[in-house]
């Protein structure tokens, strides 16, 4: 864990949201905050099986090899095959039986696809608000993976907000010994959780392929630097936010504890 000082001037620098939930993700310069906590777009619609079960990359390797680029407004999504140059482009908010059809092609399976604007559909329900990381902690992970580059990091972990101007694992220390508040901009939040990790990194982002050796290495690195206990299977921290009204964040906000 990396050295934990709350004093320390920890600023905003990158935001990411997931549109479509397993998909890839959207960088923006500023995002709202919904009353729930959820960022606006974030993952708010979510591919579905016969069976009413999220299609993702830890049920579903083969996501991975769909390629996804949004409108910035978000209304739109422009999907494609690994490795395949035609791109198709659909409205998300429109009847979308195309892009039902071209998913249902893409995954060989019947998809359906969820949409909740408002909290949409993350890995917790307790714990709705973004996922942080200091970008640190991601340069960190990739020395341990000599083989991968940071944006393959990047999209194996898929947090929402990056912070930079503090060490890496810094963000551990929000977290171990104790749930931390802390202001990021305008808006309090507080810390609830280590992101525990399924088979998702593991896996190629394009291919869906997975790395045998890669959750065991990771979990090596992580154990000597957590507390006895703590699932070292873990990376980013999970939130919620603690005001009744939601707001905006920006590029640039500080992130200040207590």
């Amino acid at each position: 864990m990396g050295v934990f000082d709350p004093s320390m001037v920890a600023e905003l620098r990158q935001i990411t949201v997931y549109p479509i939930k397993a998909l890839d993700g959207l960088q923006l310069d500023s995002v709202r905050v919904n009353q729930s906590g959820a960022l606006y777009g974030d993952r708010q619609f979510a591919m579905v099986d016969d069976k009413n079960g999220f299609i993702n990359g830890k049920r579903y390797p083969q996501v991975n090899q769909i390629n996804a680029k949004y409108g910035a407004d978000m209304e739109t999504v422009t999907l494609s095959l690994s490795g395949l140059k035609e791109e198709h482009t659909f409205g998300l908010y429109a009847a979308n039986a195309e892009l039902l059809e071209w998913l249902s092609d893409a995954l060989a399976m019947r998809v359906g696809l969820e949409h909740d604007p408002r909290s949409g559909f993350p890995d917790s329900s307790g714990s709705p608000g973004p996922t942080i990381i200091s970008q640190q902690t991601y340069s960190a992970v990739k020395e341990w993976f000599s083989h991968l580059d940071l944006l393959s990091i990047r999209r194996r972990f898929r947090a929402n907000l990056e912070i930079d101007g503090v060490p890496a694992f810094w963000e551990d220390g929000l977290v171990v010994n104790g749930n931390k508040t802390f202001m990021l901009g305008d808006l309090r939040f507080i810390s609830t959780k280590l992101c525990d990790r399924c088979q998702v990194p593991t896996q190629d982002p394009d291919t869906g392929e997975v790395d045998r050796v890669f959750q065991a290495r990771f979990m090596q690195q992580r154990a000597a630097m957590l507390p006895s206990g703590i699932n070292p299977y873990t990376l980013s921290i999970k939130t919620r936010l603690m005001q009744e009204a939601g707001g905006e964040l920006k590029i640039g906000a500080r992130l200040e504890v207590g």
